[in-house]
């Protein structure tokens, strides 16, 4: 061989070995995308949650109004996919339920997207297959003593594979339960004296 063909070989190598650092380089910066996107989604989120619990404690007359479930003792989640949200009955006064039925509508919009729309039916404005749950805990009587409270949860699509969920909120509805996520917050009504 002759000092060019070295030279020419070294080049190549050199090309090779650039060529691997770049597809490395271009790998991180989708996983740095995904981390990104995912970290906005939560963050979105539990600022819905946190929407919520204002609702459900500025309302405290009706709260029970708030509880996703129907007359008939089932489960429902708001957002995606929901299109009636059953009208509070029983708890409060007609006041404190005809708010109650207008928050879990906003909630139930916000939840959908309809903050945001790129045309008039496409509402983009929410998390990825986002839907919402509240679950109602009567006060248990102790020892230990445990107050009446109402847990929020929202749980969307994520980005990646995760571990599954320990809250059942939309459980089997994004068909990998390790894309599923879940936020949630509870809010406890103790009896004041």
């Amino acid at each position: 061989m002759t000092m060019q063909g070295y030279t020419l070989l070294e080049v190549l190598v050199a090309l090779v070995l650039v060529s691997i650092a770049l597809l490395g380089l271009a790998g991180l910066q989708i996983r740095a995308q995904q981390a990104e996107v995912e970290a906005y989604q939560r963050a979105q989120a539990l600022l819905m949650v946190a929407d919520m619990i204002d609702r459900i404690s500025l309302n405290r007359g009706a709260r029970r109004c708030y509880v996703t479930q129907d007359a008939q003792g089932n489960s429902y989640t708001l957002g995606t996919g929901t299109q009636n949200i059953p009208a509070c009955t029983g708890w409060g006064n007609n006041a404190t339920r005809s708010r109650a039925d207008t928050d879990m509508a906003a909630w139930n919009d916000m939840l959908q997207g309809a903050t945001e729309r790129l045309a008039a039916d496409d509402l983009v404005g929410g998390l990825v297959g986002a839907r919402g749950c509240i679950t109602y805990q009567p006060e248990q009587v102790g020892p230990p003593a445990v107050p009446e409270s109402i847990t929020v949860t929202v749980a969307w699509q994520g980005e990646t594979e995760t571990g599954t969920p320990a809250d059942n909120c939309a459980a089997g509805l994004y068909g990998d339960e390790d894309l599923r996520r879940t936020v949630s917050d509870t809010v406890r009504f103790a009896e004041l004296d």
